[in-house]
């Protein structure tokens, strides 16, 4: 039996540290959220196997920028650790220290993107100093009924 099986299985849970949503809005109506590490949040610690609880977080997601994938009322779980590769999600931090959950893509230089495409990209040259904090691991829903709610890929980052 693995490990994520064994936590699965053993029911035991995990407290993270949340980022929510800023009180306003950014230029492009994509809500930013902040870092101030005072709430927390349980989630199922089959997610977070083989990870240090510190370096992870729990983000709340508001507003549909993310579209379907994550949809206002998700929570994703992310890891503190930049990995810049293509089409990865994450979290970056825009110049004016914003955090927002975006999917970096090379096309051929850096761009951020949306899931929904009604928001337009973040391009060169207004991507520089923009920063990569985190991956996203997993994403977690509000569960509908209509199937299954979490997106999890045993611990890799979650790709677009």
């Amino acid at each position: 039996m693995t490990k994520q099986e064994q936590a699965e299985r053993s029911g035991t849970s995990v407290l993270l540290s949340v980022w929510s949503a800023a009180a306003g809005f950014a230029s492009d109506d994509e809500f930013a959220f902040e870092e101030d590490g005072f709430e927390t949040e349980v989630v199922p610690s089959w997610l977070c196997v083989d990870e240090d609880p510190d370096r992870l977080r729990l983000v709340r997601v508001t507003g549909p920028s993310m579209g379907d994938r994550a949809p206002s009322g998700s929570r994703v779980i992310v890891r503190l650790m930049p990995d810049p590769a293509d089409r990865i999600i994450g979290v970056f931090q825009s110049p004016e220290r914003r955090l927002y959950l975006k999917m970096l893509r090379y096309a051929p230089g850096p761009e951020l993107h949306s899931f929904d495409e009604a928001f337009p990209p973040i391009l060169p040259p207004i991507i520089s100093g923009w920063e990569m904090r985190g991956v996203a691991l997993a994403i977690m829903k509000p569960y509908d009924g209509s199937g299954a709610n979490i997106e999890f890929n045993g611990g890799s980052p979650l790709r677009g």
